[in-house]
């Protein structure tokens, strides 16, 4: 495993090899720890959905803290206590309902139209930049304001202390995917003092938004109906909720509410110029049915057919879950062997989207899989990008809505083309991303 780590592997890329090469259940031994891997579909099933079995501690329990500072800590995506999880969870679920994020779109017309303003400015110049971070401040500033009424604004200036704390932050949770002891590396100890210095940024600023909503609530002001007023009204319904928690939650929707989605949109403009008849397609259903309109309506996201088709396999090549771990609750049957009780099992979207079983051809990046006339099905347990069973995404609905706005106004004003150097191997971060960025010449339509 350390092997393919050097030579520029990924955590899903090393399982696909290895299940294509042994099979459907495998066994790693990691450090101390015992990992069993599985694409197969019944353990899928039983691990993710009917089971109950908690998230794992040895691998979420990790992602808390970064250089020794608290980092997502416990919040959604990595507190493993079910029951725990499962009363936070449900009092987020009106934050993230359809029929509150169609009350988004203006939010999300707007920041698409920052990033297309500024993209016009080096349209047509022949020069090269990377979408993959120019998209990253975009769902930056987007999760800012829908979630937490911020002003971010870090596609005018990335200076300002906010943004460069959060990808201060992204750039350390790297170094750490990259180099599982870094933080006992002394090399590293330099960059591990300014990355704490970042994360706490991050967590005072939580701190301090979450008072201030908390004390317009009790003042009877008027707030918006957003993530934080949500998270200030927990503070005062469960006494019991320790503030850091709330914290917690704060950083974590930053963090997986902007990367996600912005890798997500990388990958998919990286598929367009590999595929110039699929980009064809898709403008023209863009220029049809929604022309230079300057607002996206949500009734327009839900036309545009060839748009939600390529999405669709956008997800299943470079899906935002890629890897997902639990410690089994009792001893369980996986193809016949008998898998001990507290054991950590991993399954793999990206792995199971890529096997020839669950999909044919299936490194081709053919969006008419999900043809909604189609004959072809998907598999419920082959493809499940956003992960399956009680802990799914909370935010996949609103990534995939930011994410077609976003990509609409792109389309209706540029085409990118794919520059020369562009490295289409992955990374890995808090999801896959782009190994290089999505590098483009950006031309005006």
């Amino acid at each position: 495993m350390m092997r393919h780590y050097k030579n520029g592997g990924t955590y899903p890329e090393f399982i696909l090899k290895w299940v294509e090469e042994y099979g459907p259940v495998l066994v790693c031994h990691v450090m101390h720890k015992t990992m069993v891997f599985t694409v197969d579909q019944e353990a899928v099933k039983e691990l993710l959905v009917n089971g109950n079995h908690p998230k794992s501690e040895f691998v979420y329990g990790r992602l808390s803290n970064l250089f020794g500072n608290r980092f997502v800590g416990k919040g959604l995506l990595t507190e493993t206590d079910h029951a725990v999880w499962s009363e936070r969870r449900s009092l987020y679920n009106a934050a993230f309902h359809r029929g509150y994020l169609m009350h988004l779109m203006p939010v999300f017309n707007t920041t698409s139209d920052v990033l297309v303003e500024k993209l016009k400015s080096v349209a047509d110049t022949g020069n090269v930049i990377s979408m993959a971070s120019e998209l990253s401040k975009a769902t930056l500033d987007i999760i800012g304001k829908v979630a937490f009424d911020l002003d971010i604004n870090s596609l005018r200036d990335l200076k300002q202390p906010f943004p460069k704390a959060m990808f201060t932050v992204l750039t350390g949770f790297d170094t750490k995917v990259k180099n599982l002891f870094s933080e006992y590396n002394p090399k590293f100890w330099a960059a591990g003092l300014e990355i704490g210095s970042a994360i706490k940024l991050l967590r005072q600023s939580a701190k301090d938004s979450l008072d201030h909503r908390t004390e317009m609530l009790r003042n009877d002001e008027p707030v918006p109906n957003d993530i934080l007023t949500h998270m200030a009204k927990m503070a005062d319904m469960m006494p019991a909720l320790h503030k850091e928690k709330l914290i917690d939650d704060y950083v974590t929707f930053f963090l997986a509410g902007h990367d996600t989605t912005a890798n997500l949109m990388s990958f998919f403009l990286i598929e367009l110029g590999r595929h110039p008849d699929i980009a064809d397609k898709l403008y023209a259903e863009i220029d049809d049915m929604v022309g230079k309109k300057e607002s996206i309506t949500y009734t327009e996201l839900n036309q545009l057919e060839y748009l939600n088709m390529c999405l669709k396999e956008t997800l299943r090549l470079y899906p935002p879950a890629a890897v997902t771990f639990r410690d089994t609750r009792d001893e369980i049957k996986i193809c016949g062997y008998d898998i001990p009780k507290g054991t950590i099992c991993a399954v793999s979207p990206f792995a199971s989207a890529r096997l020839e079983e669950n999909f044919p051809d299936p490194l081709d990046f053919n969006p008419e899989r999900f043809r909604p006339t189609a004959q072809f099905r998907p598999k419920i347990y082959g493809y499940f990008p956003f992960s399956i069973g009680p802990r799914t995404c909370i935010g996949q609905t609103f990534a995939q809505i930011e994410a077609k706005v976003v990509l609409v106004k792109l389309l209706q004003n540029f085409t990118f083309q794919l520059d020369s150097s562009q490295n289409f191997g992955l990374a890995e971060s808090t999801t896959l991303k782009p190994r290089g960025g999505a590098m483009c010449s950006v031309i005006l339509r």
